[in-house]
């Protein structure tokens, strides 16, 4: 607005100047950074204002008529329409109306969709989540301790002084050995990769390790790598990630997080240090005490999964 206004009055200035003679609207145009054709625009609007100032301001684009707009009749029809099947989507809604009324003309679906939007009747769709895929299906089988290792972080519950608690687990798919059940701030790259360093000075370094494909074990990058994953691979671990909304693929882990939610969690208890207590004291029953159906009744004793 202030450029416009600083363009006329020059023009003006000039014209005076001139007392109504020639002026070059071209250079005047080249001082200002307009194309001439919006510097003859400028000025035929301020003269034809009776060089008025306030012609200068931004005027609407909205055309003045529109002759494919929906007549707010029809408008308030379909509005009316949608109230009695809340839950049909415009094109729907359309096809019924005009099976109802078969001499009525109705708009397209799309101005259907528009007018039903403007007027607060549409719910809009949430944005899909871009998944990460599943990686090294088919999954190789556990024929040994240290084949594959399962990973994951027990969904958090609060302990009895109200703090959050989050633990992450790790077991050996094989022999169901518990490895880790560590209490941990959050699901952070630095958070997976203490624990599992220390299982990994413990026990080993396992053929493949199978997670989901949350944080920090799979990102929405290529291949849905994470610095965890980079990690893991450097060290020549084959990485294995479940297929979206199927945790029945880690069904082993699934299973232990059920117990240890039973028995190491209800109730919580006082705070995160006491509660890690329980879950070593649990660890050490899962491992040694516990029989396991899955492998013949038998405890988890070291000898019996780990060298």
């Amino acid at each position: 607005m202030s450029e416009r206004v600083k363009f006329v009055l020059e023009w003006q200035r000039r014209w005076e100047e001139t007392k109504g003679g020639r002026i070059d609207v071209a250079e005047l145009c080249r001082v200002f950074g307009v194309s001439r054709d919006t510097g003859y625009r400028w000025i035929r609007r301020f003269v034809e204002s009776g060089q008025d100032l306030r012609a200068m301001a931004e005027r609407s684009r909205r055309p003045h008529t529109s002759p494919t707009a929906v007549p707010p009749a029809m408008q308030d029809f379909i509005v009316a329409a949608r109230k009695t099947r809340p839950r049909w989507g415009p094109r729907m809604l359309r096809n019924w109306l005009v099976g109802r009324h078969p001499g009525q003309e109705f708009p397209s679906a799309s101005s259907f969709a528009s007018i039903l939007k403007r007027n607060g009747l549409t719910t809009p769709r949430a944005r899909g989540r871009r998944r990460v895929p599943a990686l090294g299906e088919p999954f190789a089988p556990a024929t040994a301790p240290n084949s594959v290792w399962c990973m994951d972080f027990k969904g958090h519950f609060k302990t009895a002084d109200g703090n959050k608690c989050l633990p992450m687990t790790v077991l050996d798919a094989f022999s169901r050995y518990n490895l880790r059940c560590e209490v941990v701030e959050e699901t952070t790259l630095q958070a997976a990769r203490y624990v599992l360093d220390s299982a990994f000075r413990e026990f080993g370094l396992p053929a493949a390790i199978r997670s989901d494909n949350g944080p920090p074990f799979a990102a929405r990058g290529p291949a849905g790598l994470s610095g965890l994953s980079v990690w893991l691979l450097r060290l020549g671990i084959r990485l294995e990630r479940i297929q979206p909304g199927k945790p029945q693929q880690n069904g082993r882990l699934e299973r232990y997080h059920r117990t240890l939610k039973l028995e190491a969690a209800s109730p919580p208890e006082a705070n995160a240090r006491a509660q890690q207590r329980a879950f070593d004291l649990f660890r050490r029953r899962y491992n040694e005490e516990r029989p396991h159906a899955a492998i013949g009744d038998k405890t988890r004793v070291p000898s019996m999964s780990h060298p």
